[in-house]
């Protein structure tokens, strides 16, 4: 199975609880890998390839099936360094890391451009990562509202400094109508500020 950088980045959604040190890193998985922090939960599918991985020294190979286990979160952060030589257009498959080998407490993950091959040996956690498949079910009715990731990290980012006391939280009113506006209001309790903001949903070209 072949993982990008993205399957790496959900390292952010990991936690820092000491006492639950199953939830400091990334489950990795054959078919995905997932991250929690025990407020937010995040799952990013291994990448569909129907190309072979290049042959890498040593006789090493990617592992097709492994048992799932946990890869720490600076581990993770070592592995993404791996992808700083940009992706190839040419070789997809290039833009790829793989498991490489995995034991009962140790695990490798490699990449390679052709020329050059670098892998990164990590400890993983050992514990079970908390269930998580059932909290992915979708249940009873809902809207679904399509709108622009970039918009939604310019409001994220506005509120994260302008409210100033996060008990009360951001609220945010989804209205009944697929092609409805989202609206956003938080306060700032220094300033007796309130922010409000409106969302447009694109459009659905379907």
């Amino acid at each position: 199975m072949f993982y990008n950088k993205y399957n790496f980045r959900i390292k952010d959604f990991t936690g820092e609880h000491t006492a639950r040190p199953e939830i400091g890193g990334i489950l990795i998985k054959p078919k995905e890998s997932v991250a929690t922090d025990s407020f937010m939960l995040i799952r990013v599918d291994s990448v569909k390839s129907n190309d072979e991985f290049p042959t890498l020294p040593d006789g090493k190979s990617p592992r097709k099936e492994f048992e799932e286990f946990i890869l720490p979160k600076k581990s993770a952060e070592s592995v993404l360094k791996l992808f700083n030589g940009g992706n190839s257009t040419t070789l997809p498959i290039l833009n790829n890391a793989v498991v490489i080998k995995r034991k009962e407490e140790n695990v490798e993950i490699g990449k390679t451009d052709l020329e050059i091959f670098n892998s990164v040996n990590s400890r993983t956690i050992q514990g079970k990562f908390p269930a998580y498949n059932d909290l992915f079910q979708e249940k009873g009715k809902y809207i679904e509202i399509c709108v622009s990731p970039m918009f939604l990290k310019k409001i994220a980012t506005f509120y994260s400094e302008f409210c100033d006391e996060m008990v009360s939280g951001l609220k945010i009113r989804v209205p009944v109508e697929p092609d409805g506006i989202i609206r956003f209001q938080g306060k700032r309790k220094e300033t007796g500020q309130k922010a409000e903001v409106l969302l447009m949903p694109i459009k659905s070209t379907e």
